[in-house]
């Protein structure tokens, strides 16, 4: 005496299993049916009992939908012990990322001793999972101001099958840098998320800079799992502009005066800087070579250099101070489209030598 089983009733042939389950995902069912028979009649009934090796991955579902609630037993009597009776299992949903094989025991009992007591029998059930190894990354992009930092979180997408799992994070460039750089998870602790921070260290140019983070993992069934990656963009605090000092001239007629401009910030490509506002007797020179020049360059590596403008004032034959507003453009690199506010003017005051009066001629011949 024993059972018989059949993983697809559907078919005119026995099959004797396993039963393919799938873990419940959008797209599959998680649930299928078997039948149990007798392969003989017995003399008492028999009642079967069901029950999962592994209910985690496996539960019997069902045995009779015809009652309320889950049934896990089967009854077998001298006139319906060869009638197939179905038993419905359920996959469930669990956090590993591998397929399951769970023994499905069916054992029987009955009132008396007879040839069915004790009696047991087994049916094969294999899960397919639906989860899948990987780096889980709380965000793939992150913003860091500059000087200051932001933090992320990793972790495991399913418990790890042989041992634990390293990931390493790489990728530091342009000032941004990663702590810690590396996670070690456990089978115990893969779900636990992990926080990495990226900071963003000051530089002396004026632009927004990026660094992509790689996440790879090794051991147990993380090692062939594609890294996860996450951009960071580090947010300028620097605004490229001009330092014009001082912004208050006063030179005397037929004197010289000098101001001194520098870049706020390190260009991405070389500079010009060009002085306007001088008109009559008034001129400006940027060099020390032959003839008024007006404009001043600054390359990636001379930008924070002093460059010196003289102002000279000549004799313009009245006897009034004169006012003047000294302005500057830059062109080139990231100082295309400065605003006013950062390009700031000098105001130059000329205090004139002549003194206004009369002259008188006392021999006009």
């Amino acid at each position: 005496p024993s059972f018989v089983f059949d993983a697809d009733p559907d078919t005119a042939n026995d099959q004797s299993g396993p039963l393919a389950l799938n873990e419940l995902s959008s797209s599959l069912t998680n649930t299928d049916d078997y039948t149990v028979r007798l392969t003989s009649q017995p003399t008492q009934t028999v009642t079967a009992t069901i029950t999962s090796s592994n209910t985690l991955a496996v539960v019997v579902d069902d045995t009779d939908t015809g009652n309320p609630g889950t049934q896990n037993t089967l009854t077998f009597t001298s006139s319906n012990w060869n009638t197939p009776q179905t038993v419905t299992l359920t996959a469930q949903q669990d956090d590993n990322g591998y397929d399951e094989s769970v023994t499905i025991t069916h054992s029987a009992a009955t009132t008396t001793n007879s040839e069915y007591r004790n009696v047991s029998g087994s049916f094969m059930a294999s899960v397919t999972d639906d989860e899948t190894p990987a780096i889980a990354l709380s965000t793939t992009t992150l913003t860091v101001p500059e000087e200051d930092s932001a933090t992320y979180t990793v972790q495991l997408a399913t418990e790890p099958v042989g041992g634990g799992v390293t990931v390493d994070v790489t990728g530091a460039a342009n000032r941004l840098s990663a702590s810690p750089t590396r996670l070690i998870f456990t089978t115990g602790n893969w779900d636990t998320a992990r926080t990495v921070r990226i900071t963003a260290a000051n530089d002396q140019d004026g632009n927004n800079e990026q660094a992509t983070f790689s996440h790879a993992a090794t051991g147990a069934d993380y090692g062939s799992v594609t890294a996860a990656t996450l951009v960071a963009t580090s947010t300028d605090n620097d605004t490229p502009s001009l330092q014009v000092t001082p912004t208050t001239l006063e030179v005397d007629e037929n004197g010289t005066g000098t101001y001194r401009i520098r870049l706020n910030t390190q260009p991405s490509a070389t500079v010009t800087v060009t002085v306007s506002g001088a008109s009559g007797a008034v001129t400006v020179d940027t060099s020390t070579v032959s003839g008024d020049q007006n404009t001043l360059t600054f390359t990636t590596t001379t930008w924070s250099a002093h460059q010196t403008v003289t102002v000279s004032a000549g004799d313009d034959g009245n006897a009034q101070n004169e006012a003047f507003t000294l302005t500057h453009t830059a062109s080139g690199g990231d100082y295309g489209a400065l605003g006013a506010g950062a390009r700031p003017s000098v105001q130059l005051t000329v205090d004139d030598d002549d003194t206004a009066g009369i002259l008188l001629d006392a021999d006009p011949n």
